[in-house]
């Protein structure tokens, strides 16, 4: 019983010291004199520390937790990563093909300014499911008549006609010269040289001979710089071995605008010229007999 009662007094003699207060007194060193006083206990300085513990748990927590601070802990990711990502795939694919397109575009233009042959981009498909070597396909009596009768028919001729058609609607044109030179090589289809070569004098300007925008402008092994132009009723004019281009691939040019420098660029060339090709709906020109070059 009296081990009991000494217990309890010894724990009201601590709950009495931690509310026993103090004074707190700023004194200063030079001259001992008071400059501020403040009356504490224990219990107070423990109700300051543990609010201000709260706080700065609470603040951190905030930071942590609802900025983008979070991003900077380890092993932590973005709620929005998923979809970046996937939009970047996205963006990426369409780049891809946008560069598929280009690159075959290239290559056709490249093919021409080589003067090889361009395939079909149409890819033809062989239907190899079926067997049709049953099939007797003789023409009909009434279609054998039709095409004796046809082919008896000389009044008219339609590639004749075409052709001429094709030839008005170019030459009512006003083509102009992209210099004016000395003709070295004629046009030659035989041997697949599809244009003129022109000799005149050093860093001449090659001219754009219509009004047009220009479709290639690139380096190229064996030409050297190559600038195309496409020009109204599908004609491009092609200019090359320059010494430098002066517009790029997509920029305007009106007829008789500077667009080169002629040069002796490329494996292709032996001397300073400039090598022109005139083409119409995929068949190349004679420049010769659509321009003067004197």
């Amino acid at each position: 019983m009296v081990k009991q009662k000494d217990n309890n007094k010894q724990s009201g003699l601590i709950f009495r010291n931690f509310l026993k207060r103090y004074r707190f007194v700023v004194i200063d060193e030079t001259n001992l004199q008071e400059r501020a006083s403040f009356r504490l206990s224990r219990f107070i300085i423990f109700i300051v520390l543990f609010i201000s513990t709260l706080l700065i748990v609470g603040i951190t927590a905030y930071i942590f937790v609802f900025t983008e601070v979070r991003e900077k802990i380890p092993g932590y990711t973005d709620e929005t990563l998923s979809e970046k990502i996937y939009n970047l795939e996205k963006f990426a694919d369409s780049l891809q093909q946008v560069s598929n397109v280009q690159q075959h575009y290239l290559s056709n233009i490249r093919g021409i300014l080589s003067g090889e042959l361009i395939e079909d981009s149409i890819t033809k498909i062989a239907d190899e499911g079926r067997d049709y070597s049953h099939l007797r396909l003789t023409p009909s009596i009434e279609d054998s008549l039709l095409r004796l009768e046809i082919e008896n028919r000389n009044t008219f001729d339609l590639q004749e006609q075409k052709d001429e058609y094709d030839k008005k609607s170019y030459y009512n044109l006003s083509f102009f010269p992209p210099v004016n030179g000395i003709i070295t090589n004629k046009y030659n289809e035989a041997i697949k040289h599809y244009g003129v070569d022109l000799v005149c004098k050093k860093d001449e300007v090659v001219k754009s001979t219509l009004d047009g925008t220009v479709i290639f402008a690139e380096w190229t092994v064996e030409t050297g710089y190559v600038i195309t132009i496409q020009h109204s009723q599908n004609i491009i004019s092609i200019y090359k071995h320059n010494a430098a281009l002066l517009r790029n691939m997509g920029d305007h040019v009106k007829a008789g605008e500077a667009i080169a420098i002629i040069g002796n660029t490329g494996e292709y060339t032996s001397g300073s010229h400039l090598h022109f090709e005139i083409w119409h709906n995929g068949t190349p020109l004679n420049p010769k007999e659509i321009l003067n070059f004197d």
